[in-house]
């Protein structure tokens, strides 16, 4: 049913990209609108903000830097799963978040052999 049909003469219409809205003067509409923008504000402000993680990812080369290994030894570590490549355009590529968990992850075993 048309809303010009249903008899509402404040009912907009949406075709495509545009918003038409026919026998609503303008100030009803601002006020209609400032209606929406504070319950958006509303709900926005009773929402817990989401943390996005940030990917930032190293080269082979990085990682080596970073453990002070050769490129062979980070290729070990990533085929016996201590390291977790992602191949991204036919390189691999590591989550930095990740490398520093393994780094850790060495860091603790080495003091638990050492003890």
């Amino acid at each position: 049913m048309n809303p010009k049909e249903s008899g509402s003469k404040h009912r907009p219409e949406i075709t495509g990209k545009v918003l038409h809205i026919e026998n609503l003067d303008a100030e009803t509409f601002f006020r209609e609108l400032d209606s929406i923008k504070n319950r958006l504000d509303e709900i926005s402000q009773s929402q817990t903000p989401v943390k996005s993680e940030e990917k930032e990812y190293l080269s082979r080369q990085d990682v080596a830097n970073i453990f002070g290994v050769t490129l062979p030894t980070v290729h070990a570590w990533t085929k016996h799963g201590i390291l977790k490549g992602k191949k991204i355009a036919n390189k691999v590529y590591y989550l930095k978040s990740e490398v520093h968990e393994a780094l850790a992850d060495i860091s603790n075993r080495k003091e638990a052999t050492n003890v």
